[in-house]
């Protein structure tokens, strides 16, 4: 927390302004070849950075199709299926092609979900649960912007997706979920403002969080493709002559009320 109250009072005194602010793409899980070997045997635990790209079969999935912004700032994420950590998230031809975009519409994030081998997707069914962690291991703060994903559904599956602040260092707002009401069954894209489910959505150095998605009933499954969230990074600056100064005079004032 000391992080955000420092960067609240360095953008009070105007010392840090929004033009420093970075929108990027923070994670993105397509679909296509993002499964990493589970190298220590162990299916309960999270995989770290550096493991071997697989094809398909095992439990864990990180992302490759980080930025250079967000790579600098550190941030790292998992996504996995978290109701039935038994069985790989399937894996497989669905006949679902990538939208070639992240959401509802191309928001312009970079680098774009894969088009190649596009019926690779991550297959649901009913109530199923995604976990998405998120960290930030970098020295400035990122602001959580969006979840958005892609879904095609099945004959009888369930026709929404509830995402949810689960835990982590972030602040719930309005019960902390959502609702996302399908709207075709064909292979669709869809947005969640993260500022709807949280009153604080910002994460400070060394803070994480975690989000579920969890699939409507139904007897059918659901092809989800193109996951990810976007975020804004604002460093922290390097301090500066009339910084040091304003801290040394609060120093001052605060021996003389001593």
């Amino acid at each position: 927390m000391k992080a955000k109250k420092l960067l609240s009072l360095l953008a009070a005194t105007g010392m840090v302004s929004s033009a420093n602010a970075v929108s990027v793409l923070l994670a993105g899980f397509d679909g296509n070849n993002t499964y990493l070997a589970d190298t220590d045997g162990n299916p309960l635990t999270p995989l770290v950075a550096g493991g071997v790209f697989q094809s398909a079969g095992d439990k864990y999935i990180r992302d490759p199709h980080q930025s250079a912004a967000a790579v600098t700032a550190g941030f790292t994420s998992e996504l996995y299926m978290f109701s039935n950590v038994a069985k790989e998230m399937q894996w497989g031809g669905a006949g679902q092609i990538s939208l070639g975009y992240w959401g509802a519409s191309d928001m312009g994030l970079t680098p774009t979900p894969s088009t190649a081998n596009g019926n690779n997707v991550y297959t649901v069914t009913d109530t199923s649960t995604l976990e998405f962690r998120v960290t930030n291991g970098g020295s400035g703060t990122i602001t959580l912007e969006s979840i958005f994903f892609a879904v095609k559904l099945d004959a009888g599956a369930g026709t929404n997706m509830t995402v949810s602040y689960f835990s982590g260092d972030l602040t719930a707002s309005g019960g902390g979920s959502t609702v996302v009401t399908y709207t075709a069954s064909a292979n669709t894209g869809y947005d969640v403002d993260l500022t709807s489910i949280l009153s604080d959505n910002t994460l400070g150095a060394g803070e994480s969080a975690v989000f579920t998605l969890v699939s409507g009933s139904g007897t059918g499954r659901m092809r989800v493709d193109d996951i990810g969230m976007s975020g804004t990074i604002v460093p922290i600056p390097e301090p500066s002559a009339a910084l040091l100064g304003g801290l040394g005079l609060l120093a001052m004032l605060r021996r003389r009320r001593s």
